[in-house]
């Protein structure tokens, strides 16, 4: 009850609107930390050529729920091989 009271959530609430929800609600970064993150997130995808598959999945952290800066540092987590630049 509390959680859904606070975040919005409970016990049937699926993990990405979860990590969505709790991504919200972190602090948000400056414009210029996530233009870098942002600028190395493209030039890996450009330089690996797979940037049709790097904006799709952008968009489908955007669609459940992730900000810019939540969505661009959870597809480093989850491909840190090809965006290692892009730590921010």
């Amino acid at each position: 009850m509390a959680f859904l009271t606070l975040f919005e959530i409970d016990e049937f609430t699926g993990g990405k609107q979860a990590l969505a929800k709790f991504a919200q609600l972190s602090a948000q970064a400056s414009t210029e930390e996530v233009q870098g993150v942002a600028s190395n997130f493209m030039q890996g995808a450009l330089s690996r050529n797979v940037s049709l598959w790097a904006m799709e999945q952008f968009a489908e952290l955007i669609r459940a729920g992730f900000d810019t800066n939540g969505a661009l540092d959870e597809l480093v987590r989850l491909n840190p091989e090809t965006f290692s630049v892009a730590i921010s």
